[in-house]
């Protein structure tokens, strides 16, 4: 408490009765009285140390990501029986340093090294964040599988949703590693990806083609794509 950094971002001044850290997550909480709840991600922050300051270039360990179940709902989203906030988006978020501008390469990669995914990143001076959706990188899609789409959505919407049904399959449950190539030298963190703790065991993990078809909130005729979590 020896010296104090206003990070209000969109917290408006109002008193603050709660203070907590998550120990899960690389975020801190905060109550007020009357504006709810809260959150700032402070990993980088955490990080700040100074070796970290130091380098040319810091890739900060990123927090446990965790696969939200992903469910029906019946009926308008605004509909009075059901009471939420709204979600960060759903993934891991990446930070890194850069000193100085670079040439930067971002990827995600199992332990053996191999590519899951390429990220967009920038090579700009300055503290950065990337968020990742734990999905894999798209992969063109086969002759039959267009076809089976072209005939049960139809060539116009199929055209106008092309790159949605390209998306790659979420990846698992698992350990991954975050590499960041900057001027020709890598840095490396480790990533857990865990399962949604609060999914019901007897429901399939994500694994929804048309809830990852539909999940930006285009509704489908018996309900729309929403995500049980609340990080």
């Amino acid at each position: 408490g020896g010296s104090w950094t206003r990070l209000h971002n969109t917290l408006p001044t109002v008193a603050i009765h709660e203070v907590a850290q998550h120990e899960g997550s690389g975020e801190i909480v905060v109550g007020t009285h009357g504006r709810s709840l809260w959150a700032l991600d402070v990993t980088a922050i955490r990080g700040m140390t100074e070796k970290a300051l130091a380098a040319d270039a810091w890739l900060f360990e990123p927090p446990v990501a965790y696969r939200w179940q992903r469910r029906h709902s019946r009926g308008s989203s605004g509909g009075a029986s059901r009471f939420a906030g709204d979600n960060p988006e759903s993934g891991a978020l990446i930070h890194y340093r850069l000193a100085k501008r670079g040439t930067v390469k971002l990827e995600i990669q199992e332990p053996d090294g191999s590519t899951v995914r390429v990220l967009e990143a920038s090579g700009k001076r300055g503290l950065h964040s990337v968020g990742w959706d734990l999905r894999g990188n798209p992969a063109p899609l086969s002759p039959e599988r267009e076809r089976q789409l072209r005939e049960r959505f139809g060539d116009e919407r199929f055209e106008a949703n092309r790159s949605r049904f390209q998306r790659a399959r979420s990846m698992p449950p698992g350990n991954y590693v975050v590499g960041l190539t900057v001027n020709g030298e890598t840095l490396t963190q480790p990533l857990e990806i865990r399962r949604d703790p609060t999914a019901v065991d007897r429901v399939p993990l994500v694994e929804d083609e048309i809830l990852d078809l539909f999940e930006d909130g285009e509704e489908e005729e018996d309900g729309e794509g929403e995500s049980t979590g609340n990080g």
